[in-house]
């Protein structure tokens, strides 16, 4: 029972070390990938996909107050009629991903938090979050 206990243990103190390892490169990577599209939504401001894209790195990073906002502005635009292809579905996932950053675990309070320097909120987010769809 002992040895049972012990490699329990080292399996979570394993899969903790594994999370806060991704989560270090996941940082990294994510202000690389929002420069690039930040370049790309300065060359075309009007293309509400880019915004998806970037709520998304931003999603990834675990900054959900900016993915809700660009999420909303490119819901925003869609509603505006700027135009984008399969619009219905678009939107479905927009609303998924808005009730994502509102809530990413069931115990979580409302609204959307800035979890980019949590790395054990990574963890559990990755483990036990809600639905959320990458664009």
């Amino acid at each position: 029972m002992i040895y049972l206990l012990i490699a329990l243990i080292v399996f979570f103190i394993y899969k903790l070390t594994i999370s806060w390892l991704r989560f270090r490169d996941i940082r990294e990577h994510t202000s690389y990938e929002l420069e690039k599209i930040q370049y790309k939504i300065e060359s075309d401001p009007n293309n509400p996909l880019l915004y998806c894209i970037r709520g998304t790195v931003h999603q990834m990073g675990q900054n959900l107050k900016s993915a809700d906002r660009d999420f909303r502005r490119a819901l925003d635009m869609i509603h505006k009629g700027f135009p984008v292809e399969n619009k219905y579905e678009i939107e479905s996932k927009l609303l998924m991903n808005l009730r994502y950053t509102e809530k990413p675990l069931p115990w979580s309070r409302s609204g959307p938090k800035d979890y980019s320097k949590n790395w054990f909120m990574y963890f559990l987010i990755e483990r036990l979050g809600a639905r959320r769809y990458n664009f």
